[in-house]
């Protein structure tokens, strides 16, 4: 998506927040809802009730880029390309569909990156990276991925 003139882009952000809140209103049994608001930004925050199921917080800025924080994984400063995903996001991680890929040595344990991966439904995946230590071409031989997966908010959904 290209840059949105400041005016329609803080007009989109209100719309899909508007409706990123219509929606929670079905999750306030199931999860602690922290929704806020203020010049620079929008915040919702999701702590789930079920033991394993995936905390979410999500930060969406008027530079038009978001923060998230996914389980104990953070990632920020990322360009927003479009607004429709991020409800597709919070609906994916609600229904459990989010996992935490750990690639560690096999022979120190030392971890080497940590992948958040949130399949959205559509056939794609929302991918967030956070590499540990410095890529080295032996350590590919070695690695061991550990996957953390996480259970849906509630058995209905």
């Amino acid at each position: 998506m290209t840059m949105l003139s400041d005016d329609v882009f803080r007009s989109e952000l209100r719309k899909a927040a508007n409706n990123i809140e219509h929606w929670l209103a079905g999750f306030r049994d199931v999860a602690d809802i922290d929704v806020a608001n203020d010049e620079a930004s929008w915040r919702v925050g999701l702590k789930p009730h079920a033991v394993h199921a995936c905390p979410i917080e999500l930060v969406l800025r008027v530079d038009q880029c978001f923060d998230m924080m996914v389980g104990v994984e953070t990632y920020e400063d990322r360009p927003i390309d479009t607004l429709a995903l991020f409800p597709k996001l919070l609906q994916a991680v609600a229904i459990g569909k989010v996992v935490t890929r750990v690639s560690s040595s096999l022979t120190t344990a030392t971890v080497h990156r940590v992948a958040t991966l949130i399949d959205i439904g559509d056939g794609s995946t929302w991918t967030g990276v956070r590499k540990v230590t410095a890529d080295r071409t032996s350590a590919a031989i070695d690695l061991i991925i550990r996957d953390q997966h996480y259970v849906p908010y509630t058995r209905s959904l």
